[in-house]
Parts: C-alpha cells; structure tokens; sequence
C-alpha cells in the first residue's frame, strides 16, 4: 500500500524555470486519482522522482488525519484512506532526496453516502475504554444493495465498497490487503481501493483466476499462519432412510443431502485435506431446517475457526445446533450440542454440561476458539428445541440472542458456561447471521445481526423496516457495555431493513499499513 509499485509511464515535463538551489525536482507531479467508484471515499496519490527520495504524506479532513512516511523509491504510490463522507481532504507531501526537497497541497472533495443507506445512531460510547480502532462491517439490504464499511467509534462512515452480489465479510491481513468470501461462491483478495489482486474460483478459469477442485465456497475463510487457507464447501450425497418429519422419527425416505465441508487449502489452489461434516455428525440425526430444499439442508455448516494452542478447528452447523472440535486430520475431539437426538455412539463425544446458570446454543454462528479451552459464539436461539423431543419451541418473539462462551475441559469431557451477553435492557433476536470477536485489550466486539425483534416486538412496530444491526463492544466478565451503534431505516424508506454477516475491529493506523500483528 505504501512501497513504490508501478512506473506511471508519463513523460518528464520540460521545466518553464529552473529548479532553485535545494530543491527537489519531480519527474512527475503528484495526482490524486479516484481510481474505483465502488470505493468513492478513497484516492490514491501517485508522483515520481528521477533519484530515490523518500516522502512524508499527512491528509486530514478536517476532523480525521493520517501521516505515512513512504520509503526510498523513484515512483511512489499511497491509498488515501479513512475519510468521511462529503468532506474537503487537504494532501500535504514533502518529498526529500540527496539533501533537497519540495512541498505539494493538493485537495480533493469525498463522495456523499449513498441517497439509501442505514440510519446510524451511537446509543453507547464510552471511548476512552473501548479497544482503539475503526470497526468493518459488511451491511445489506433486499432490493437496496450490498456495501463493505467502516466506521470509526463515532459512528462515522469513513469508507465503504458496494458490490452486488455482496461479500459475506471481508478480513484485513498482516500483508495490508483484504480477504473475502463471496456470495457467489469464490475467495477474493483485493486492496482497500477494491483493485482485485487474486481469485480463487471452483473450477475457474487459470488465465484469470485461481481454479480450486470443489463445487463451491460458502459462509467462512480463515488464513492460517502458514498461509493456509481454511474454507467451507459442500458436497452432495445420496443417503438411504433419511429422516422425513420434524415430528415422526420413524418417516424416512431416500434423499440427496447436502454434506458441508471444511478444506485445507494452499495458495496455489491445490486442496490438501477435506472433512466432511458427516465426520462427527450421523445422517440420522437432524434439527430444525435440516429438511429444507433439494438437496437437504441438513447441517447448514456456517463458521470454522482454528485455535493456535490446540492446533485444531472448531466447526459450527446451525441446522444441527452443534459446534464440534476437530484435529487437522479430522479426528474428532469433542461435540457441543444439546442432548436430542444423538445416536449411542456419539455419546461419549458429547460434552456434558456442569454449573448454572447453562443454555444450550441453538442456530448459532461465527464459532471463536479462544485460549485453548474457550469457545466463544453469536448464539441466535431459534426455537431453543429440537425435533422428535415434544420440547416447547420459543416463537421469534419469546426467544432471544446473545453472546456467549463456554469453557471445555476435554480430559472430564465437560463444557461450562463461562458468561453470557445481551445489551442492557433491550431484549434482541436475530432469527440468522451474527458475529463476535476477541479483541487484544481484554473486551468483545459483537454483531447482533439480522434482528427482526426486540423486547417481544417485531420491528414493524418501531416503524422500521424488517431488519436491524446492533454493534457493540462490552466487557464480558461484567457486562459492561461501552460501545452500542445501530443500524436501521425507516419501514417506508428500506422495507427489508438492514442485516450483516460479521465485523471486525481494525487496528489504530490501519489506513496507513499498520497491521503487521493480524494473521
């Protein structure tokens, strides 16, 4: 983002006068382009030097401001980041070599937020206790359209991406550039001005992307230290007796089942090791959504997550309510997962629950293995049962969501539930999707995405439109809540309302390449 890239191909201007004693001379003058209109709040400056020179470039908009010292180069390139919208950018660049330099302004006018976009309201913000940064968030809207965002902790947009179809959620790297999963089904890795830098395409074409031998990707990638990749595909099998009813276990039928997968999967494409869900979870053995389509929903595979204490993935299947912890070579350490339904042989898998109080997930999503013992996810609660059990299931407004974590101790085969979180006084469901992360000084980021009820009531009653997205930022051994944005439109204006995938906090200087501790 910040090294000299490409030479800019313009001819050197003939000088009108000579350079004065000590003064650098430009074999380019600088420009700042708008290089992507899909990111309409980032520019990108270009100059050029006939000697390496090095530059000190500071932009600010009147409330925001970044410096970035750009090394020894003779052209020099720089993404002009984090900029709010509809704001004039003063550009300052001194450009220093062989003991002369120059100076340069240049300024430029940010793009307004689109004429449809989320009403952004801050109802919590305690800044001096939040973990520093700019938060990303990926929000949608039925008939609207897709956008990747950022915004800073007040609430701010500072920059965003629209692609339609959209990106389930995009992750910064250590190398400065972005990884995305697509909902059309391939891996994309591009830079904070949306120039594509690589594809990795199921079957693609090799001239122009990065074939990969599965039918698809879906819901997750996770870049693994090694430079390993961690994705989800899914593979289509025929299972004979397959169950038929949510109410009667004893109608079956054959049928085509979608196996989800998880894929190890290297730089160059090549798949190095595939682990179907049907590893750790029994045909047999369905819940709520598992018979929906053709081919069968069954396990919905929806996150995956490596722990680096335990060299292992944990794997998350909303339609079975199950997470299940997995060595690399597909063994299987443990599943959690509420009692229904399991065959005698799974049983000795299955962790049993100790202390109060203890909620089973249901629907969950965005699994996090933190810590070596400690799994951490968006638990949605749908219906909060299971079939073939006569279990009560909660309607869309009598359940609730929230964040939680359960400590596993493997060697007693136990799970306890370590803390649970929902937003002081307001009561939130998000019927699917969610998200929770981490962060390093101690506190957790949480998406409640996708929220069609709060406090017994669905949206429409507000007046808004059918979703909704709460960001917030707590402290989870106190239910602190520091920091709380909502994302919402009128009914009238956006009937479908607004829902999200995951976030992710970026890193203080992260417009300015700052990120060498993320993976």
């Amino acid at each position: 983002m910040i090294a000299a890239l490409a030479v800019l191909g313009c001819q050197t201007p003939e000088p009108t006068t000579p350079t004065p004693p000590g003064e650098l001379a430009l074999s380019v003058e600088p420009t700042v382009e708008l290089v992507n209109p899909d990111v309409p709040l980032a520019r990108l400056l270009t100059f050029a030097t006939e000697e390496p020179s090095e530059a000190t470039v500071h932009w600010s908009d009147g409330d925001l401001e970044a410096t970035v010292e750009l090394p020894a180069a003779t052209e020099h390139e720089l993404s002009l980041l984090r900029m709010r919208a509809d704001r004039e950018v003063e550009v300052h660049l001194t450009v220093r070599a062989g003991g002369a330099s120059t100076e340069r302004t240049l300024s430029f006018h940010t793009a307004s937020l689109p004429p449809k976009f989320p009403d952004i309201t801050v109802h919590q913000l305690v800044a001096d206790a939040m973990e520093p940064g700019d938060t990303l968030v990926g929000v949608v809207a039925g008939g609207v359209g897709a956008w990747q965002v950022v915004l800073d902790p007040e609430g701010e947009v500072v920059w965003w991406w629209a692609r339609d179809p959209r990106i389930l959620e995009l992750q910064l790297r250590s190398d400065g550039l972005l990884l995305g999963n697509a909902k059309e089904g391939a891996l994309i890795e591009l830079d904070w001005l949306g120039r594509i830098r690589r594809q990795w395409v199921p079957y693609g074409d090799p001239t122009t992307t990065i074939p990969v031998a599965v039918p698809t990707f879906h819901h997750d990638v996770q870049r693994l230290p090694d430079g390993t990749m961690l994705a989800m595909s899914k593979q289509n099998v025929s299972v004979r007796d397959f169950p038929a009813s949510y109410d009667d276990p004893s109608l079956r039928a054959d049928a085509t089942v979608r196996d989800d997968e998880i894929v190890l999967l290297a730089q160059d494409g090549t798949v190095i090791r595939e682990i179907p869900y049907s590893t750790a979870i029994p045909y047999e053995r369905i819940g709520y959504t598992s018979l929906v389509g053709n081919p069968k929903d069954w396990v919905h595979g929806n996150g995956v997550a490596w722990s680096p204490e335990n060299d292992a993935i944990v794997i998350s299947s909303r339609a079975q309510d199950t997470l299940v912890g997995l060595d690399l070579d597909g063994t299987v350490r443990w599943i959690l997962a509420n009692p229904a339904n399991w065959p005698a042989a799974s049983e000795s898998l299955r962790l049993q629950p100790v202390g109060e109080p203890f909620r089973w997930p249901y629907k969950q999503h965005a699994p996090e293995w933190f810590g070596g013992d400690r799994i951490m996810m968006f638990d949605n609660g749908n219906r909060q049962a299971s079939p073939w059990t006569g279990e009560d299931d909660l309607t869309s407004l009598e359940t609730w969501s929230r964040v939680v974590e359960y400590r596993i101790d493997e060697q007693a085969m136990t799970v306890e539930q370590a803390w649970e979180f929902e937003i002081p006084g307001v009561r939130l469901f998000g019927d699917y999707m969610g998200d929770a992360d981490h962060l390093p000084g101690g506190t957790v980021l949480g998406d409640f995405a996708g929220v069609i009820a709060m406090n017994g009531r669905y949206l429409a009653d507000y007046g808004l439109g059918r979703h909704l997205i709460r960001l917030v930022e707590f402290v989870p051994e106190t239910g602190e809540l520091l920091w709380d944005v909502e994302l919402s439109s009128a009914a009238e204006e956006v009937p479908d309302g607004w829902n999200s995938y995951r976030a992710q906090r970026l890193p203080v200087g992260w417009e300015a390449g700052a990120v060498s501790d993320l993976p």
